[in-house]
């Protein structure tokens, strides 16, 4: 079977075989691979694809026994300057720069939306993933200078420099007088002025109560937030239809009472006719006597069972702090929604500028090597 999936941005193919052979009843693996490995029934499987993609004008890696590790897509993607690796790159220099140690590191990973996997005896330590990246990335296929050890080496040689360079601004500044700056208001959206329709979308976010980029990264990467009430409204909720079911399972119970003391107070003959003539009656005050024994064991105070009274206060309680979370609650979906509106256009705003600059450093950082190696020749 060949599925043709475009649940992503890159067109791909799931091929399903039956890996037993029905005449001879040996595995694909037994009967194909043999040999080397560039000869073996996935290499051959492996070229007929390429014929087809080379006949149909698709791209094919060429020759891929000679690959470093990196994925078709992700091939693809680093052409396009959208490969998750690269970002994971950049940004992993980024926060490894002005982090103080290891455990900084994964703190600062975490705060800038990088999740991490860290097990230090496990043959695969340390592993990445950015917000929206499907799966996680290993360190090692990043390149040997994303290793754990590696980035906590180079933590260590930057926090080393940075004293060095303290140091020597502390001795050049020491005669010069403090100069005071001049107290300048905060821009909390200074990051985005530059977006397409900037001000209307950020009067938007103030108005729904989002008064800074800060607070809106925080929607932009799933931060827990104190007014989400999801989860205890939900479990509040719970609680009080098991406590208004049970209430008026005992109100009900109440209202059909007189037909089962009738029942219970005839013997005999006259009873078994009694139980057949109201048979529904019957059997529904059985089962509600069962229902109110089962379901109202968790509201036992010192071993005795609760009223009804006891019940409607415990059910006018859970509602009071239903309603009292409710309201703030609400104020947090109106910033949630509001922020998922421009979540994708802000995110790739930021991703693109921060690419942006990291290029012109990069090329800062190729001028200032070319430089320096002309003044030593």
């Amino acid at each position: 079977m060949l599925a043709v999936h475009t649940d992503h941005e890159h067109i791909h193919c799931h091929i399903i075989l039956n890996n037993i052979n029905l005449c001879t009843n040996r595995s694909f693996e037994t009967e194909e691979n043999q040999g080397k490995k560039s000869e073996r029934a996935w290499a051959k499987l492996r070229n007929i694809s390429d014929e087809i993609c080379r006949e149909y004008g698709l791209s094919v890696i060429e020759e891929p026994q000679k690959s470093t590790g990196i994925s078709h897509f992700e091939r693809d993607m680093q052409k396009e300057g959208k490969s998750w690796k690269d970002k994971l790159r950049v940004k992993i220099a980024e926060i490894a720069y002005y982090s103080k140690n290891l455990e900084d590191f994964f703190k600062n990973c975490t705060e800038s939306g990088i999740e991490y996997v860290y097990k230090p005896n496990n043959k695969y330590k340390l592993k990445f993933r950015m917000q929206g990246q499907e799966r996680f990335t290993r360190a090692e296929t990043l390149g040997e200078e994303y290793t754990a050890e590696r980035i906590a080496e180079q933590i260590e040689q930057i926090q080393k420099l940075h004293h060095n360079i303290a140091e020597i601004s502390k001795s050049e500044t020491s005669e010069i007088p403090e100069v005071k700056p001049t107290e300048k208001k905060e821009d909390k959206w200074a990051d985005i002025h530059g977006m397409q329709n900037a001000n209307i979308m950020i009067a938007e976010l103030e108005s729904a109560g989002i008064d800074s980029l800060n607070v809106f990264k925080s929607f932009m990467w799933n931060i827990r937030h104190d007014d989400d009430h999801t989860d205890e409204l939900a479990s509040l909720k719970k609680e009080i239809k098991a406590v208004d079911s049970l209430i008026a399972k005992i109100k009900h119970l109440d209202e059909i009472a007189p037909v089962y003391k009738e029942y219970k107070s005839l013997k005999g003959f006259r009873q078994s006719r009694f139980r057949k003539k109201n048979a529904d009656v019957i059997e529904d005050y059985e089962k509600t006597v069962d229902y109110i024994k089962e379901y109202r064991k968790p509201f036992y105070a010192d071993g005795k069972p609760p009223t009804i009274f006891d019940l409607i206060d415990k059910s006018n309680a859970l509602k009071s702090q239903y309603n009292a979370l409710l309201s703030e609650h609400e104020a947090f979906v109106v910033k949630r929604d509001t922020a998922s509106k421009y979540t994708r256009q802000v995110k790739k705003y930021l991703d693109e500028q921060y690419m942006k600059r990291e290029r012109e450093r990069s090329q800062q950082r190729t001028f200032s090597q070319q430089k320096k190696k002309n003044i030593l020749e």
